[in-house]
């Protein structure tokens, strides 16, 4: 036989049989034909890519062949365990209770072996739901919408170093137990004279109320010194004054406030509830997104009608729209700090109810400092219950209720609102 190529070769895979075998037998591979034919081998790894030297798939024909230099090796051989005989089956069991019929132990082997597998595979089916039943980690948490004819808002303003702490840890108290979200107002550096920085205490417990009671308390700057810089609509820390001044005045606040808190939020508390559209502008560019005011001022600046949220400059204004401080009565004592009067509950609930019928926007602004008994914490506690009695009330922070209505995690429908629940941190 004369073999031309090795195209010749791979169109006829019965040559390379013949080629294997050897015509003339092993003794005849030194001719210069033979090498030929070992060239032509050495292109085709039928037989070194299977590994095996018994036959040619092909042609069928038998070859005590041995792997080429350089293949891989033969395949491991795979050897299986003697299996125990019924007696060894039995070995573990005192001899008194071995029966000494044959066909008797082995019938209690063979019962033996079947309870093996019965138990094993009841333990599968019992350990199964236990698996499926495990806590899913954090990223992988549910939501899902729910309904409430309005939303509720509390504000907290004033916080502040070495000041009421007392009444201010009891106002808290009153929010936990309740499980009631409120955004704190922190002032960064009160008259410019108490930056939050030297009262570590206090920053310490505000990152605890973050870290045991996360998504409830809002940490959100409230001006940065508190002061009446300028007499825009009465008084105001930044309304009136150029963008630089706000500007400035802005970053040197939230340097002190990042250094007190963990996650300082994207709302803006103006001191004196006043500001202006400068104000609202350097917000923006600081990636805030809601500013939370007076609806007294918003109505005369921005010239709505007693709304409750609004979108203008690029954020959402949230004014309070319920001081829990009767601040006329305060005027008319003479403005003693000590003693500001508080409204009685019966306006506070009133208040509350004609709000929750046209599904509006709820926020009732307090200060925590004005908490000084165990009556006043009462009527705090007494308007929750009240809310929380009409059972279709969503009680949000500020930042989760303007990130939710720009995230579209909140929507006004025509009966009230829905919310993507549960709410989720924000970071800005």
């Amino acid at each position: 036989m004369t073999v031309r190529n090795r195209a010749e070769l791979r169109r006829n895979p019965h040559l390379e049989c013949r080629l294997r075998v050897g015509w003339g037998g092993p003794a005849g591979f030194g001719s210069g034909r033979d090498r030929d034919r070992l060239e032509l081998l050495a292109d085709v790894a039928t037989l070194a890519d299977l590994q095996t030297i018994e036959r040619c798939l092909e042609c069928g024909h038998r070859s005590p062949l041995k792997p080429d230099a350089g293949t891989v090796g033969p395949l491991p051989v795979i050897t299986f365990p003697t299996l125990p005989t019924p007696e060894q089956n039995l070995s573990w069991i005192p001899a008194q209770f071995v029966p000494e019929s044959r066909v008797r132990r082995g019938v209690l082997s063979t019962a033996l072996i079947v309870m093996v597998l019965v138990a094993g595979i009841a333990g599968a089916v019992s350990v199964t739901p236990m698996l499926e039943a495990q806590p899913a980690d954090e990223a992988s948490v549910g939501t899902d919408w729910e309904e409430y004819d309005s939303i509720v808002i509390f504000r907290n303003d004033d916080i502040q170093p070495w000041y009421n702490q007392e009444e201010m840890r009891a106002v808290d108290d009153v929010f936990i137990e309740q499980e009631v979200p409120v955004t704190l107002g922190i002032i960064p550096d009160t008259n410019e004279s108490a930056p939050l920085t030297d009262d570590p205490e206090l920053c310490d417990y505000l990152q605890s109320l973050e870290a045991d009671h996360p998504e409830q308390f809002e940490m959100a700057i409230h001006g940065t010194t508190h002061e009446p810089v300028t007499d825009f609509y009465g008084a105001s820390e930044f309304g009136g004054l150029s963008e630089a001044e706000q500007r400035e005045r802005l970053a040197e606040g939230e340097a002190l406030l990042a250094d007190c808190v963990d996650s300082p939020s994207s709302t803006f508390i103006p001191p004196m509830n006043t500001y202006d559209t400068t104000t609202v502008e350097v917000l923006a560019e600081s990636n805030y997104t809601a500013v939370s005011g007076g609806q007294w001022f918003t109505d005369q600046y921005y010239e709505t009608d007693n709304e409750t949220y609004f979108r203008a400059g690029g954020l959402t204004h949230v004014p309070e729209t319920q001081s829990f401080e009767d601040w006329s009565a305060y005027e008319e004592t003479g403005g003693d700090d000590s003693d500001v009067p508080f409204h009685d509950l019966e306006t506070l609930t009133d208040s509350f109810d004609a709000s929750h019928e046209r599904n509006g926007v709820h926020v009732v602004m307090l200060h925590y400092q004005y908490f000084t008994s165990d009556e006043r914490l009462e009527k705090l506690d007494s308007l929750i219950e009240h809310m929380q009695s009409e059972d279709d009330v969503g009680f949000l922070t500020i930042e989760q209720f303007a990130e939710g209505l720009e995230n579209g995690t909140v929507e006004e429908t025509d009966d009230g609102w829905r919310v993507l629940e549960p709410i989720e941190a924000v970071d800005r």
